[in-house]
């Protein structure tokens, strides 16, 4: 027999057909709804603070959080922001964007992860969901072994919740020690004092490989002015007592003096063009569009075929399926996204332990490949099974095999994207949260919870609270899978690059 030089996956559907195609516009204008609903909160965090603290904000010469990370990316690149949603009717109140912007964005060709303090909410206060943010922005660049810079401009602590703050292991000095550890993996951290960091705050910058200090803006102290008049009687201007020209000729603090906030944003990506990261062979092929004749919407949060939904997603809808006679409670196989392999698990049916075995098997040959998989979790299917009605022997058996899934997925050295399509329960969870993906989003038909109240089940409240990384169009999947595949590309080959210097190990950056 003669083997072909090409190799072929199979095309999947490219038109819907029967109760589908019958349902598709009712589904779509669904979405659709759900999606108006999500841009209105989207609008909300993205103003950030009242107009009179933007007018006070720009009065002074500074830049707003998103014009901070426009000046220091790469022109012309998208960004994928993470928690979006995050602190939007909480118990206390709305907090847009959680007081801190997160996302990552490209810098001379580099994933980077960026977290910057929005000043014109409450000062840039840090709220408990600030906090979680921070710490999942690091969770991030950790796990992805990509680099990072803090935007630093904060009120500091916002007080009368400090107990929610402060007292455990998670909460506000969490931030420290992330900062020593992902340091003292080689994994490089950049800082801008641009505003206010006083206290635990003045941390942060300090313990990051570089600093840049932005003049007549940035302050950096453990007890301002106020505090320095009533301890001592002197007093001090915020200028005298930390800005930029004492921590650049006195305190040595800072590494770079910036006159203005322009001139901070091209030492940053002077840095960067420092690191000395070399180019990384790829196994990424030509982008393809998919080739569907119909939109994501039609089929979106739905329990039909999951190939429809997969073939929105892949590379001209084409896709290598793995058992697909076996365990068809489960759809697995490898696809491209943007020239990029992926591996593809998702829900199709019960949960069974056919289902679970064959995931189980699929996602350990995923590892082995180092081959990124990406959860499509769609409970919708399981609610058609009663698991009651299940013998001893039937249930004994899903146990087992759902174990040994759950095992397989724990300890998988892919990198993990889930999207959570719809639904929300737990016998037929794929990679949630718990199982520590890489990311994690959800479309906004989906639910978080099943608690019976409507608002606690959207996936609006779970974003709110940093369940996920954030509500997504559904339309956005396939741009934001490709996004994932450019860090989880760079995350890898950076690593290598890391470990390949033959130092035994890395220490934290210690400045003075």
């Amino acid at each position: 027999m003669i083997r072909t030089a090409v190799r072929k996956f199979r095309q999947l559907p490219q038109k819907l057909t029967g109760d589908v195609a019958a349902n598709a516009s009712a589904n779509k204008a669904a979405q659709l709804n759900w999606i108006e609903k999500l841009q209105e909160i989207e609008e909300f965090a993205r103003k950030g603070g009242s107009e009179k603290a933007h007018k006070l904000h720009a009065s002074r010469n500074k830049y707003f959080i998103e014009e901070r990370i426009n000046a220091i990316k790469d022109e012309g690149t998208e960004v994928l922001e993470i928690g979006l949603l995050a602190g939007h009717d909480l118990d206390y109140g709305s907090i847009p964007r959680a007081t801190l912007m997160t996302c990552i964005a490209w810098v001379h060709g580099i994933p980077v992860c960026i977290g910057g303090s929005d000043a014109t909410v409450k000062g840039g206060t840090s709220y408990p969901i600030t906090v979680q943010k921070s710490n999942r922005l690091s969770d991030i660049s950790r796990q992805n072994y990509l680099p990072s810079i803090n935007l630093v401009d904060s009120g500091g602590a916002f007080l009368p919740l400090q107990s929610e703050i402060f007292p455990d292991k998670n909460d506000g000095g969490r931030n420290f020690y992330n900062i020593a550890n992902i340091s003292s993996m080689g994994i490089p951290m950049v800082s801008v004092v641009c505003g206010s960091c006083t206290a635990g705050g003045a941390y942060t910058p300090s313990m990051c490989d570089e600093m840049v200090f932005v003049d007549k803006m940035g302050t950096m102290f453990l007890g301002g002015p106020p505090l320095v008049e009533a301890a001592t009687g002197e007093k001090v201007t915020a200028e005298e007592l930390g800005g930029a020209m004492l921590h650049s000729s006195v305190s040595g603090c800072a590494d770079y003096f910036a006159r203005d906030e322009e001139e901070s944003a091209a030492y940053v990506r002077s840095i960067f063009e420092t690191l000395n990261i070399p180019e990384f062979a790829t196994t990424r092929k030509a982008a393809v569009e998919p080739n569907v004749e119909y939109d994501i919407l039609d089929v979106a949060s739905t329990k039909s075929d999951a190939r429809l939904t997969i073939a929105c997603l892949t590379d001209g809808s084409v896709f290598h399926e793995f058992k697909e006679l076996y365990g068809t409670g489960l759809v697995c196989g490898y696809g491209r996204v943007s020239g990029h392999m992926v591996g593809f698990v998702a829900n199709n049916g019960n949960f069974d332990s056919d289902a679970a075995l064959k995931g189980a098997h699929f996602v350990h040959l995923a590892s082995e490949r180092r081959v990124p998989v990406v959860f499509l979790q769609n409970s919708l299917f399981h609610d058609d099974f009663d698991a009651s009605s299940d013998s001893v022997a039937t249930s004994a058996a899903a146990m087992r095999a759902r174990a040994a899934y759950i095992s397989a997925v724990s300890t998988s050295k892919s990198p993990k994207v889930t999207i959570a399509c719809a639904g929300a329960n737990r016998l037929s969870d794929l990679c949630p949260r718990q199982y520590d993906p890489n990311f994690f989003f959800r479309w906004p038909a989906s639910m978080g919870l099943r608690s019976g109240n409507d608002w606690e089940d959207e996936s609006f409240f779970s974003s709110a609270r940093i369940w996920d990384d954030g509500t997504i169009d559904p339309r956005m999947t396939r741009d934001t899978l490709k996004k994932c595949m450019d860090i989880f590309e760079f995350g890898r080959n950076h690593e290598l690059f890391i470990k390949s210097k033959e130092l035994e190990t890395y220490q934290p950056m210690y400045r003075l």
